[in-house]
């Protein structure tokens, strides 16, 4: 298999993972840096900071839109949220 291909196969199960991560706590918002976290704590995952921001700007200008900005009302920190687009996406197995 091609570096390209690996590559490729990494991006698409870091969106996998971070949209998991999303679904199972769609009622809050997460912080880049706390999905990172949790997706590689007791995982076999050892995803960067970039590669989940890169997920999560996926997710949210995907169509339809599985993921959403939220930001800090009181300054200018973004959190990231499961839309139900992606909440039904991540339930159908992936299908739209």
């Amino acid at each position: 298999m091609s570096p390209d291909a690996i590559a490729q196969e990494r991006r698409e199960e870091c969106r996998r993972t971070v949209l998991e991560h999303l679904v199972g706590r769609s009622h809050v918002a997460c912080h880049p840096q706390d999905i990172r976290r949790a997706l590689n704590a007791g995982r076999a995952h050892d995803f960067d900071l970039e590669e989940v921001v890169s997920a999560l700007a996926f997710l949210v200008m995907s169509s339809p839109q599985l993921a959403t900005t939220v930001r800090d009302p009181m300054g200018a920190t973004v959190y990231y949220q499961a839309t139900a687009a992606g909440v039904l996406h991540h339930e159908r197995g992936g299908r739209a």
